[in-house]
């Protein structure tokens, strides 16, 4: 299979680099997705916008180009090009992100000066603060979060062949390594998991045995993340933790987290912009996937002294998966009864 690769930016302006992207992109022999040259399927009951969106949920690789321009905004407050980004961090699609080096260099006088003047000027830039917010989105994302500056299409050419060579190195090493890292981790975990039980049971084994299972699954990876990558906690301790039945501030407690949820949005905006923030979208609830106007935003910050703030709906989605937890020991119970 020949991967498609989407090439998502706004038109008009970076038409030149479009192009010379679309060349490096065939002369690797794959499938360029671009609006402009008529590769977008639209379909009968999608809007135009909502077909890129389409095209973007189905192709293999994304090269996202954020120039001077933000272009108009959607419904939901998001321009196409955003929500095609959206779309395919949603999707977990590999992406490619090209930022114009002008535009960062904008970004941080922006930054150093937001607080004293608020009116700064940039030349050609039409939603100059969408378009930070675009790029800090890009940059605070928990994964896929490199960004690439260029000051000329043979340097963004020079980039994106760069990527894509990692890209399939990565995929090389992953296909032909018979058992990975990960997986002799947890089948380590497992072993050691039976000697501890042996053949008599008790309820406290087989709990520790039915949380360490469920986390371990591909769909709490999410949760895996944050717990160890991010707040840096044992798996045991956590697992442990979780037989108790605890909402997430129990859990927190338990683990001696501080733990706070806030809806303020100047306490994110303030702490975003800091290296250890960190922010996500959309809904982490197993088996669900909102839609790309949904305004269920899940926001998460890890300050400098360690306390975890998070907002209402990743709350919502935290005790969402308190609750799963849950239902799983209550399904191991009934079964042994």
């Amino acid at each position: 299979m020949i991967p498609s690769i989407f090439v998502s930016s706004t038109v008009r302006d970076l038409q030149y680099l479009r192009d010379t992207i679309r060349d490096c992109i065939n002369d690797l022999g794959y499938s360029p997705v671009m609006s402009d040259h008529g590769e977008i399927g639209y379909l009968p009951d999608q809007s135009a916008a909502e077909s890129c969106y389409t095209a973007m949920a189905q192709s293999h690789l994304a090269i996202l180009i954020i120039g001077k321009r933000y272009s108009k905004v959607s419904a939901n407050s998001f321009s196409v090009t955003e929500n095609e980004y959206r779309t395919a961090a949603q999707r977990k699609i590999p992406i490619v992100t090209l930022v114009d080096r002008e535009v960062m260099a904008f970004k941080r006088v922006y930054e150093a000066n937001r607080l004293n003047d608020k009116n700064l000027q940039f030349p050609g830039m039409d939603d100059p603060v969408r378009t930070f917010d675009f790029v800090e989105t890009v940059s605070r994302s928990p994964s896929n979060n490199g960004v690439l500056e260029y000051a000329s299409a043979p340097e963004a050419r020079r980039a994106v062949k760069q990527q894509l060579a990692l890209l399939f190195g990565d995929l090389l090493a992953k296909r032909y390594d018979p058992v990975r890292a990960e997986v002799k981790d947890v089948l380590a975990e497992i072993k050691t998991l039976r000697q501890e039980i042996g053949k008599k049971r008790s309820v406290v084994s087989r709990h520790y045995q039915v949380v360490l299972r469920f986390l371990i699954a591909d769909q709490q990876k999410w949760i895996r993340d944050l717990l160890e990558k991010i707040l840096k906690q044992d798996l045991d301790l956590v697992v442990r933790a979780l037989q108790k039945g605890l909402s997430w501030e129990g859990l927190m407690q338990g683990l001696k987290i501080p733990f706070e949820v806030s809806d303020n949005p100047e306490f994110f905006d303030r702490n975003l912009a800091k290296a250890n923030s960190v922010r996500c979208w959309g809904s982490s609830i197993p088996n669900y996937s909102p839609q790309i106007n949904s305004d269920l935003i899940c926001l998460f910050v890890v300050t400098k002294d360690g306390k975890l703030v998070v907002n209402g709906h990743m709350h919502a989605d935290l005790n969402a998966f308190i609750a799963l937890v849950q239902s799983e020991l209550q399904k191991a119970d009934d079964k042994s009864h």
